[in-house]
């Protein structure tokens, strides 16, 4: 049966909670309570509670030195926060020491039900994570791989073997691979917690995360065990979307597909890292490898080289595009394909190109002086060099074509888009909707936005809302909540954190800060 200690220097509040709770119904029971932080930690360390429920504001040593004192002797201890409305910046501080929840005050019987499901759940997952990956050994030896793998070391054959052979052990033939790379924008010690609260709450969902530094402010989280993956995709959104309002750093997310087997591992890896670049440029928190890549476009002999050039078409970076084509077509003649099969693997890599165009709206085909048909113009090359150069040479006048699409056609489409965001800034605006209205593929609405006015359109929908929210700040006596609705943002915390990043002062500040400039005057 699991433990639980209240502490909270109200006697009603430990009472309350002590009687009104069912907590035989989380097979848990209270074996102690009490009124301050000093002897709670007696308590603690006398019952080894499993959950400890602790008001912040108390009387001697408070809720985060009771915390962080606990967690160094009990790391395992759950701790849930009693919260009063002032004591967000403690929370936060309190995020940093590992506490899990937090209740507000009053805290109802129906919050505490709540967060018992969850704790109860999470636990009973945690149990049977321990029981599944209890050999220190093996995840040692496994991480060892991957650290190699990712650094492009040699692998001992019988080193995978072995550990194939104990994953056949503990998962069942089951063991899937799936990575994520993030990056922060300014690395702290806050945010460093960051990642292990996440792979704690994997941890808890039954997965066994690995953390592996990739590059300055840049990690890889792998997760072992296929994760259902809405629940990794959620656990990414929650937790980095609440410290990204507590803390002002931004965080960006690249998430890869999911692959058997180590082999399946390093093509993660690529998946997740390429999805980091995305979400940078674009200026998106999360990006998911199966939403911005269709492998249904790509021969699986490529292993994903079609995939990064289709990418990089999207994006309109030129340079790499032919960069990447370059290289595809030399691994060609490297490894010394038939003439049949190098003609089919280039043919595959022209139409791929041709479908992207499509993307536009428009045909490439259709709209060249000549008839334009690859599979007869391919026969006209003589060696396999010169169809190589072909190959290139098509790119170049496919992406010369994008880039005349992009100038005329699409800049009236574009700024239709941005008369919407300046009309209709106070209300729900995706990317989706845009590049819906705007008859274009979504990476290619993105592109071609930024391209024309020299931002993305999250940037600008942010500016619209902040002007906005300036003037309501000047010439309305609006609450802040009031004027965050006004603007489009339902989180007003996050409003206020947004607006202080733009101007260097809270909206409070803001405001006051104009009236006394008028009252100068």
């Amino acid at each position: 049966m699991k433990q639980v200690l209240i502490v909270d220097d109200e006697r009603l509040t430990v009472e309350g909670l002590r009687l009104l709770v069912n907590w035989k119904s989380y097979d848990a029971e209270v074996c102690a309570v009490a009124f301050d932080g000093t002897t709670a930690l007696q308590k603690i360390k006398m019952f080894h509670p499993d959950i400890v429920f602790t008001d912040i504001r108390m009387p001697g040593m408070n809720g985060l030195e009771l915390i962080q004192q606990a967690k160094k002797e009990f790391p395992d201890t759950i701790f849930i926060i009693i919260s009063g409305y002032n004591d967000f910046e403690y929370i936060r501080k309190a995020l940093r020491f590992g506490v899990t929840d937090y209740v507000d005050k009053p805290a109802s019987v129906e919050k505490i039900d709540e967060v018992m499901r969850h704790i109860s759940t999470a636990l009973a997952e945690r149990d049977v994570c321990q029981q599944k990956f209890g050999i220190s050994k093996w995840k040692t030896k496994i991480k060892q791989i991957m650290e190699q793998l990712i650094m492009r070391k040699s692998v001992s054959e019988q080193d995978v073997l072995l550990v194939e052979e104990q994953n056949n052990n503990y998962l069942a033939g089951d063991e899937f691979f799936l990575t994520s790379a993030i990056e922060f924008s300014d690395l702290s010690t806050e945010l460093e917690t960051c990642l292990e609260k996440w792979c704690m709450q994997l941890s808890h969902a039954g997965l066994m995360p690995f953390v592996f530094p990739d590059g300055k402010n840049k990690y890889l989280l792998v997760v072992l065990q296929k994760p259902a993956r809405s629940t990794l995709e959620n656990l990414m959104k929650s937790t980095f979307g609440s410290y990204t309002e507590v803390t002002e750093c931004m965080i960006s997310v690249g998430i890869g597909n999911a692959y058997h087997g180590f082999l399946g591992f390093l093509q993660s890896v690529k998946e997740a890292r390429r999805a980091l670049e995305y979400a940078k440029f674009f200026d998106e928190p999360l990006a998911i490898a199966r939403e911005i890549e269709y492998q249904t476009f790509l021969p699986t002999e490529l292993l994903g080289y079609e995939a990064d050039i289709a990418f990089y078409m999207r994006m309109g970076d030129r340079k790499e595009v032919l960069h990447q084509v370059r290289d595809i077509t030399a691994v060609f003649l490297k490894n010394n394909l038939s003439p049949e099969l190098f003609c089919h693997e280039c043919l595959q890599m022209v139409y791929l190109g041709l479908t992207v165009c499509r993307e536009t709206g428009e045909d490439f085909l259709i709209e060249q002086k000549s008839v334009f048909l690859p599979h007869i113009e391919i026969q006209r090359c003589m060696t396999l060099t010169e169809i190589a150069l072909w190959v290139e040479d098509v790119f170049a006048q496919m992406l010369d074509w994008m880039e005349q699409k992009k100038a005329r056609q699409s800049r009236k489409t574009v700024y239709r888009a941005k008369e919407y965001i300046d009309l209709h800034y106070q209300e729900p605006i995706t990317l989706g909707m845009l590049s819906e209205m705007s008859h274009m593929y979504p990476t290619y609405f993105s592109v071609v936005f930024k391209e024309q006015f020299g931002k993305t359109y999250v940037k600008y929908l942010n500016e619209v809302r902040m002007n906005q929210a300036k003037t309501l700040l000047c010439e309305t006596s609006m609450k802040v909540k009031e004027v965050s609705a006004q603007v489009g943002y339902l989180n007003d915390q996050y409003f206020c954190n947004k607006f202080k990043s733009y101007y260097g002062c809270t909206p409070e500040q803001f405001r006051l800060s104009k009236k006394e400039r008028e009252n100068k005057k």
